[in-house]
């Protein structure tokens, strides 16, 4: 999903609702995202790797967030 889209969906919803991440698709732990969230570039591999600004590129990266529980 692209920033673009999570801003579209969410202006839909209730702007006083917490967001809530998932750790995992089974729901077996939950966390209030923090107000921190950073840039980088995405490698989308087995191991989901995220690369900071300071960190060397990688091929095949795509530009990204990333949202940090509290």
């Amino acid at each position: 999903m692209k920033v673009k889209q999570l801003i579209k969906k969410l202006q839909k919803l209730n702007q006083e609702a917490l967001v809530v991440l998932s750790s995992d698709e089974e729901g077996n732990r939950y966390s209030i995202i923090s107000e921190d969230m950073g840039t980088g570039e995405w490698f989308n591999t087995e191991t989901n790797e995220f690369y900071g600004p300071d960190d060397p590129g990688e091929p095949n990266v795509k530009l990204a967030i990333v949202l940090y529980p509290s």
